[in-house]
């Protein structure tokens, strides 16, 4: 046996001779050791990546490694910048605990998880099935919050039930609010990384399929075979992530659930087409908020992270910019000029996503893209006008929104798959008369969290979103043997995801869907 453990570790030695970790005589000694220690098991707990060796956890059957740094502290002299190289460790690095979330308000309502918090909190988390499988799909989860809350590693998110179906299941952490999406005139002027600016957090997501590409194989993953998929801000990245230049070649196919940004996105220093002002102007206010107007960067860069989530604005809208280099258009005319990722995508909204909010507090935001006046043309497409009141934002930010994108990507000549989620969402008050927004993730992820209190057909929906996510990871098409068949999206048709039966139909809202897009005045 020892002979054995001792031909592991030369062999395990060789595999990672690159590494200038394990440059030393004790390093061996220290393998060896560990080989003792996890007998059997060892070949799939410790894994050899670009930065140092990771030893994972077992868990129901998968090996689950936590907190894996995919680049450097974005800290001092690295705050607002593009991130930097992870750094290399020595030793074996225990993956057992997950790593801080990123600086965000402190909530009542469960918006953010029980982890600690820090600047430092470039992070992710591998869920792979127990064994020795190689070339795995890989299925990349972007967290959503408004790009001003969430983590990867909320309970919700983890990735062990879909693991154990045969994918790795990679959940990461990004940089929020004015940590991950700032500009300031003094940025601009240092430009230290080449044109690479305000959208910090979306870079870090890029970072971290970089990390992907570099080193999933060595959990049994193939690179070739990434699906990026995330929801709200997390579908608003992955329809951003699809048409960033410096993402591309990074996934094979892409699932956007109740993502959002229509309309144009801030420019850095100029005015948007939609009025808004320039991104700098975001720097500049939070400056004279924390009274350093005329502070320079390395003063701003050394205000403790709590003064600045203490300044920001609790309704102020956290969106990306274009910057000319991470994000060169604006959404939707990226798609229309098929200048959008050429990979299989499937996108799309739940039947009630802000349906449960006041209306009086609805009213603005979309206003904003119908003019008041024009309302009453929308009365006749509802059932009546409290009901209108009540679902417009979720037509305008999320449904139509999905369709656009699906209109343009199936025009491209690009496999496009629909989707309307509409099992009633269960809560304190009472059953909703629709799926309210992020109710389809449990059914997604399937974890006990959720999965053991579901009904009999709750668990149905659970067991078919899984099989067509993973479908869609494993061979870029969701569709699979005992599934209902997810037709190509032909600008009618719809996958819908019913409590009582999953099957394709048309569309039932095309009607005021075409209505609001005649009067919306970013369609104009």
């Amino acid at each position: 046996m020892r002979s054995g453990l001792y031909a592991y570790a030369k062999q395990l030695m060789v595999h990672i001779h690159h590494c200038r970790v394990w440059a030393t005589l004790f390093s061996a000694f220290l393998l060896l050791n560990l080989c003792e220690n996890a007998g059997a098991t060892l070949p799939q707990m410790l894994i050899t990546t670009d930065a140092g060796l990771l030893k994972g956890v077992e868990e129901a059957g998968v090996v689950v490694f936590r907190g894996i740094p995919y680049a450097a502290p974005p800290l001092g002299r690295l705050r607002w910048r593009a991130p930097q190289p992870a750094v290399a460790w020595k030793g074996v690095r225990v993956a057992d605990r997950f790593g801080p979330i990123c600086m965000q308000p402190v909530s009542p309502e469960p918006w953010t998880d029980s982890q600690p918090m820090s600047e430092d909190c470039l992070y992710l988390n591998v869920f792979r099935p127990t064994g020795n499988t190689q070339h795995l799909p890989v299925l990349f989860w972007i967290p959503g919050g408004g790009l001003l809350t969430g983590s990867g590693s909320r309970p919700e998110y983890d990735g062990k039930a879909l693991a154990r179906k045969g994918v790795i299941v990679v959940t990461i952490n990004y940089r929020l609010g004015r940590f991950g999406f700032f500009a300031h005139p003094e940025l601009s002027k240092e430009n230290a990384d080449g044109g690479r600016l305000f959208n910090y957090g979306l870079m870090d997501e890029i970072a971290a399929l970089n990390w992907v590409k570099n080193n999933i194989a060595h959990f049994g993953g193939d690179h070739a075979k990434v699906t990026i998929f995330g929801e709200s801000a997390g579908g608003a990245s992955v329809d951003m992530l699809m048409i960033a230049p410096d993402a591309r070649g990074l996934f094979a196919s892409a699932i956007a659930q109740s993502g959002y940004g229509r309309g144009s996105f801030p420019r850095l220093a100029t005015v948007s087409a939609d009025g808004d002002a320039p991104a700098e102007s975001i720097g500049t206010n939070i400056a004279r908020k924390l009274g350093m107007p005329d502070a320079s960067l390395e003063a701003l860069r050394a205000v403790a992270p709590e003064r600045i989530i203490a300044i920001a604005e609790p309704d102020e809208e956290h969106i990306f910019a274009v910057d000319g280099k991470t994000i060169t258009s604006d959404l939707w005319p990226a798609f229309a000029r098929n200048d959008e990722a050429p990979v299989p995508f499937i996108i799309g909204s739940n039947s009630f996503e802000m349906g449960a909010l006041p209306a009086d507090s609805q009213r603005p935001w979309a206003e904003k893209i119908v003019p008041p006046a024009r309302w009453d043309e929308l009365t006749p497409y509802y059932e009546n006008v409290v009901d209108r009141d009540h679902l417009i934002l979720s037509d305008l930010f999320y449904t139509s929104q999905a369709r656009a994108l699906a209109q343009r990507h199936a025009a491209n000549g690009h496999p496009t798959y629909v989707y309307r989620f509409d099992v009633p969402t269960r809560s304190e008050k009472g059953t909703l008369p629709g799926a309210e927004h992020a109710s389809e993730i449990p059914y997604v992820f399937g974890n006990s969290l959720s999965y053991d209190k579901m009904s009999t057909n709750e668990r149905r929906v659970s067991a078919e979103m899984m099989a067509y996510w993973i479908n869609m990871a494993r061979k870029r098409d969701p569709n699979g043997p005992g599934l209902p068949a997810w037709q190509h999206y032909d600008g009618h048709a719809l996958l819908h995801i019913g409590l009582e039966q999953t099957k394709m139909q048309p569309d039932p809202l095309k009607d005021r869907l075409d209505t609001l897009d005649r009067l919306s005045t970013d369609m104009q």
